[in-house]
């Protein structure tokens, strides 16, 4: 961590052991007083983690928080990785092996995080809204995805303008009223309507274009 004017970095995590653990996808807390983290790697196929050093323990790749005035020791959220933090700091979404949990914050004790959704496919690229109600993602079906949309409050799912195409990197607007989106063709063959080879995509709340 760095600070103004000087920006001279301190150390707020502590690990000493030599485990070749990696720490990535750092994400501001909301009231920017603490940083998530993920530490590990992603599974492989058979579902282990990379664990270099050969811990009897195994090895995991966990969401983590830790504050930064340095006086507590990082907190550990759960297994999982792909972290989005909620708008309106009351948790963080995040995924483990495709499902999306919720862990919620600002409680006397840490919660345990809970499942929000299963979607075919998985889910990946968590995006909240600006006003946390609702939960963009793309779910990959192999040769094309899609981008889900879950509301926090209904617990309900829909689909943005599903096709045979890949859809992916959704982003929301500052005022929350469209989602843009990334979308790649299945074909690039000739057509008698030519593909675009990339465009963006936008919709409203209703699922219009």
């Amino acid at each position: 961590m760095a600070e103004p004017p000087d920006y001279r970095g301190r150390q707020l995590t502590r690990y000493t052991a030599d485990d070749g653990q990696g720490i990535a996808g750092l994400e501001w807390t909301a009231d920017a007083k603490a940083l998530f983290y993920v530490r590990g790697g992603a599974a492989n196929r058979q579902g282990d983690a990379p664990n270099p050093a050969s811990a009897p323990a195994g090895a995991e790749q966990a969401v983590w928080r830790v504050g930064l005035d340095g006086g507590a020791a990082p907190v550990r959220i759960g297994a999982g990785s792909g972290i989005a933090v909620s708008p309106k700091g009351d948790g963080i979404a995040f995924t483990r092996r495709g499902e999306v949990f919720w862990a919620a914050s600002g409680g006397a004790k840490k919660a345990e995080p809970v499942s929000w959704l299963k979607p075919r496919g998985g889910a990946r690229q968590l995006r909240f809204s600006p006003d946390g109600a609702r939960l963009a993602f793309v779910s990959a079906r192999g040769d094309h995805s899609f981008i889900g949309l879950f509301d926090v409050a209904t617990k309900t799912l829909r689909w943005i303008d599903p096709s045979v195409d890949s859809d992916g990197e959704p982003a929301w607007s500052p005022d929350g009223a469209r989602l843009a989106f990334l979308r790649v063709p299945a074909s690039t063959k000739d057509d008698a309507v030519p593909p675009q080879p990339e465009r963006a995509a936008l919709v409203d709340r209703g699922g219009g274009r």
